[in-house]
């Protein structure tokens, strides 16, 4: 891969991890008083049609589709089975993201995105020995990684989250049930992400089909979670109630931008520059988040966002950090045997 073509795929990377710092806030801003449950099957559902009207003639950087390849046949390639493994993993990752942000405990986002910067170690470890993912420089890999978790450390805490909250009020039982929740999904999405790439990279399918796939199984669990949630939790038997249009139009973006075109946009890198280095990559979440609050619409302003020495300093650790393992490290996806 040259120098050109691991730029184009690091500012890629960036416009994933960008959509996906917009979902936090999003969500807050305009979804916590809907049921979580019903947030997720609509948002998924947006997501698989949005994947399934996504072209699917090309699949870089390893496969392409026989001329005439459909969605449907695409199932055929791998077993259901799978299907619904993949989507009940990454259904109880969300799960466990969506309970913390509808638990509106103080801190609760930047502590999630803390949690999440053991994820570069743990894909590290399992992108390795399952997906034989490879990089030229693992010292400066390491010393990029721990730049960019001590960026966000260090402008995480003490400070404000990016929805204004001062994270020094959260109660020790809400805050520590919130990391242990986070935890929990955090492993949910390691073991979703890697066995994904695992089948997606063994098949011939494209990035489109295989999202659409696992959106497709995490809408019908989206689903039944729904039912269950209004039944039991709510305990009110039937459907809940239809979004209204205010909820409708920032579900419908979610499932769009950070879940369709992020998930795509991160396989496709995924497959150029490995596992690895594309979650360290994915650390910048937290960076792009207080960037957006300053964005002046109401899905995306966040309360008194701020840039304080700690904010500048961490930004500038994790920027820095990022791109040491992006440009330099030079991290590759495993070459696969080409199919038709």
């Amino acid at each position: 891969m040259t120098m050109l073509q691991r730029l184009g795929a690091f500012l890629l990377c960036l416009l994933a991890t960008l959509m996906g710092s917009s979902a936090y806030i999003v969500y807050r801003n305009t979804l916590t008083g809907y049921p979580v449950g019903a947030s997720f099957f609509w948002f998924s559902l947006f997501a698989f049609i949005s994947a399934l009207c996504m072209p699917t003639t090309r699949s870089p950087p390893f496969y392409v589709e026989p001329p005439g390849a459909s969605w449907w046949r695409s199932l055929k390639k791998v077993s259901l089975w799978f299907y619904l493994l993949d989507g009940l993993l990454y259904t109880l990752d969300f799960a466990c993201i969506l309970y913390n942000l509808h638990s509106r405990e103080l801190g609760v986002v930047v502590t999630i995105l803390i949690v999440a910067q053991i994820r570069p170690i743990a894909t590290t470890i399992l992108g390795v020995r399952f997906l034989h993912d490879t990089c030229k420089s693992w010292t400066v890999f390491v010393v990029g990684g721990l730049m960019t978790i001590a960026g966000v450390i260090i402008y995480g805490y003490p400070s404000k989250d990016e929805i204004g909250v001062d994270t020094a009020n959260a109660t020790f039982l809400g805050i520590n049930l919130v990391i242990l929740i986070a935890f929990i999904g955090l492993v949910f999405e390691v073991v979703q992400g890697t066995i994904d790439a695992y089948y997606r990279r063994k098949t011939a399918i494209t990035q489109a089909d295989a999202s659409a796939n696992l959106f497709a199984s995490a809408t019908i669990l989206g689903f039944i979670w729904m039912l269950m949630e209004h039944t039991f939790i709510e305990a009110s038997p039937g459907l809940p109630p239809l979004p209204t249009a205010a909820q409708l139009a920032p579900l419908a973006f979610l499932g769009l931008a950070p879940t369709a075109l992020g998930a795509i946009m991160r396989n496709v890198v995924r497959d150029q520059l490995g596992v690895p280095t594309v979650d360290v990559i994915g650390n910048m979440r937290p960076v792009f988040a207080i960037i957006i609050g300053l964005i002046p619409f109401s899905w995306f302003a966040t309360k008194n966002p701020s840039f304080t020495p700690e904010h500048t300093g961490g930004i500038l650790l994790t920027v820095a950090g990022t791109i040491i393992v992006a440009l330099f490290a030079k991290g590759e996806a495993a070459k696969q045997p080409t199919k038709s």
